[in-house]
């Protein structure tokens, strides 16, 4: 449960740095909302950057998207943990419940009540 809790937060982590990243570039690829083009529309223009992926927007916005879903996967997954976890130590009480119940009545050599052992 830790595990997954800590990947969830480094998947926050990521998420939010490519999503303030993508504002970041666009900001600058449109001059601060200069321009009369939109980030989207910027990426048909021929910006003249060497290295930049003409498709910079596109590969940008799917990047974010598998990020911020692979942080929803990872909450998920945390949240199945905590369940899974949950789950043992209620089924581990009723066992150690029923043992319990069991060496008492044969402490006492089985003279009680046979039903209390299911409860």
């Amino acid at each position: 449960m830790m595990l997954s809790s800590a990947i969830a937060l480094l998947m926050l982590i990521a998420s939010a740095t490519v999503s303030d990243g993508l504002n970041v570039w666009c900001n600058s690829v449109t001059d601060e909302g200069n321009m009369t083009i939109s980030c989207r529309d910027a990426q048909e223009e021929p910006l003249n950057l060497r290295g930049v992926n003409p498709l910079f927007y596109d590969h940008f916005g799917t990047a974010q998207f598998g990020l911020w879903c692979a942080w929803v996967v990872w909450i998920v997954l945390a949240f199945l943990a905590f369940l899974k976890i949950s789950h043992s130590c209620n089924r581990d009480d009723v066992s150690l419940r029923y043992k319990e119940t069991l060496l008492t009545q044969q402490s006492q050599g089985f003279h009680g009540n046979v039903t209390s052992v299911f409860v």
